[in-house]
């Protein structure tokens, strides 16, 4: 068997070995002799953007509740640290609910806390990687929902200030720091060659909404989105877009990431991720187009 991306762990990659019955595995990089000859020279580069203070304000207010609802975690010694990932966040509502579900009624003292810290660093992440609209979007979601955890969110203090000025800023005609990076590094690639093919990868619907917008505006850009079945698009529809972007009537794919795995694509001169992923395979998929 081939691929590209068996897993980021040992583990994982062990697991697979188990199921399909595996006893070797060989591994090899780009620059090994029989890969090397097929494997096309890329250039990497990190753009850097620093959040305006307007976002920083936004930032503190989330990060206000954030910290409350994390220091009553702690209490409960659910975590050791005041500050943890997401990853762990997620384990920890996982085993609370496990205990909810076996009829430990003190697991309730936690699961208010972990889900709305779970809620509150996905607000956070929305701000800082994808711009105002996603997270105007998310604000919308928590006013409108019935949930309790939704509910005792958007009824905070700090969270209200911070979704109004979320709304002003949006009504100003604020975007995030990186739009305006984007747009740069799209219009000097297609002045300096107008027949590039350029990838835009993005994690959300929003997002990718947004940037075909703002591209748009660019000189000698073409932009067309490309999102999945769920987010929109028929299997014909996307099938019609790779068309158009392979023909050359677009020449800036934008997508979800349905772009990175499933769908015949051609290659691009320039991949740009819109923010970095988390997932090893999905980092190696993107890489690939």
């Amino acid at each position: 068997g081939l691929t590209a991306s068996p897993g980021g762990t040992k583990e994982k990659i062990k697991e697979i070995c188990g199921n399909l019955g595996i006893e070797a595995v060989e591994i090899r990089t780009e620059q090994d002799a029989d890969v090397a000859p097929y494997v096309h020279d890329k250039e990497m580069d990190w753009e850097y953007v620093e959040l305006p203070e307007s976002f920083l304000k936004i930032k503190g207010l989330i990060e206000s509740l954030l910290n409350k609802r994390m220091e009553s975690l702690k209490k409960l010694h659910l975590v050791r640290y005041a500050k943890v990932s997401k990853k762990e966040l997620l384990r920890v509502q996982g085993e609370l609910m496990k205990k909810i579900r076996q009829g430990d009624r003190r697991a309730f003292m936690g699961i208010g806390s972990a889900t709305q810290a779970i809620k509150l660093d996905h607000s956070l992440g929305l701000l800082e990687s994808q711009g105002l609209q996603p997270l105007e979007n998310y604000w919308a979601k928590l006013r409108a929902s019935k949930n309790r955890a939704d509910n005792a969110i958007a009824g905070n203090t700090d969270i209200k200030a911070a979704m109004l000025l979320t709304n002003q800023l949006l009504e100003q005609g604020s975007t995030h720091p990186k739009m305006a990076k984007l747009c740069s590094i799209v219009h000097k690639e297609l002045a300096g060659n107008s027949g590039s093919k350029i990838i835009v990868f993005a994690s959300f619907r929003d997002t990718v909404k947004e940037v075909v917008s703002a591209l748009s505006r660019v000189e000698g850009a073409r932009p067309v989105m490309l999102v999945g079945q769920k987010e929109g698009l028929t299997q014909k529809e996307q099938l019609n877009v790779i068309h158009g972007y392979e023909s050359g009537e677009y020449n800036c794919l934008v997508c979800t990431c349905i772009g990175e795995e499933g769908l015949s694509l051609e290659s691009a001169d320039l991949a740009i991720f819109y923010e970095p992923v988390p997932s090893e395979i999905r980092g190696i998929q993107r890489k690939g187009r």
